[in-house]
């Protein structure tokens, strides 16, 4: 049904998933869950999916070892520094204001695709990108960091999931000139899960289970089937076929 589909379509799906993952992690950590709890379990159970679903398609995860090395590069800015920012983003900031500041993302995949050579952006997708960071602007200016929830450590962690996710963006593309979303998933994902997990290990630990709603589990279920898995397959999809731009 994904291949059927129009890369435009595909984007719109992704773009409403964003929009409710944002609220539902915050839920979620806000509700029983550990920051990195949060985060480290969803990208455990979302790399041994991805595992699954690439072997039940391809029947093999292979890739050549001279693409390894990018693809630890690529895990360690779009699963690790990704997973942190976002995490205590959710703790320390609203899921509105955070999400808001991802709008700063196509900015970033700009500024990433033109110093890499990866894309030639035209004049339109420029103003489109002036646009995009001068209503963030505004509003950054409205709260001046102080009606922001978090302050200025909430804004940067804001930006932080916008620029973690536009490399992740940029530097995922060659690789799905050669590998479906499922492959490149699942081998981002196993690689940075052990990193992720290492840093995540106090707070895993330390983490009351039981203090977890229902209602927590579920929008953590949500955000690990349908903002994690779903996404990443819609939205690699569409990179493949128009670009990170």
């Amino acid at each position: 049904m994904v291949r059927r589909m129009s890369a435009e379509a595909l984007l719109l799906i992704t773009v409403v998933i964003y929009a409710l993952n944002f609220a539902t992690a915050k839920f979620s950590i806000e509700n029983g869950f550990e920051p990195l709890s949060f985060s480290s379990t969803r990208i455990v159970i979302a790399a041994a999916a991805f595992s699954a679903l690439t072997l039940i398609r391809e029947d093999s995860l292979r890739v050549p070892r001279v693409d390894i090395k990018w693809l630890a590069l690529i895990a360690l800015v779009g699963v690790v520094a990704n997973q942190l920012v976002f995490a205590f983003a959710m703790e320390r900031a609203n899921a509105s204001s955070s999400a808001l500041l991802f709008g700063t993302f196509p900015i970033f995949v700009a500024l990433f695709a033109s110093a890499l050579g990866t894309e030639r952006l035209r004049v339109r997708h420029w103003a489109a990108t002036v646009v995009s960071f001068g209503g963030v602007a505004l509003v950054a200016a409205g709260v001046g960091g102080e009606g922001f929830e978090g302050g200025i450590v909430g804004v940067l962690l804001g930006i932080g999931i916008a620029v973690t996710w536009a490399g992740y963006s940029v530097g995922v593309k060659p690789l799905l000139a050669r590998y479906s979303p499922y492959r490149v998933s699942a081998w981002v994902m196993l690689i940075g899960a052990l990193p992720l997990g290492l840093v995540s290990l106090a707070q895993l630990l330390g983490q009351d289970w039981g203090a977890i709603t229902e209602l927590a589990w579920l929008a953590w279920l949500y955000t690990l089937v349908i903002g994690l898995i779903l996404a990443n397959v819609t939205y690699f999809t569409s990179i493949d076929r128009v670009g990170a731009g």
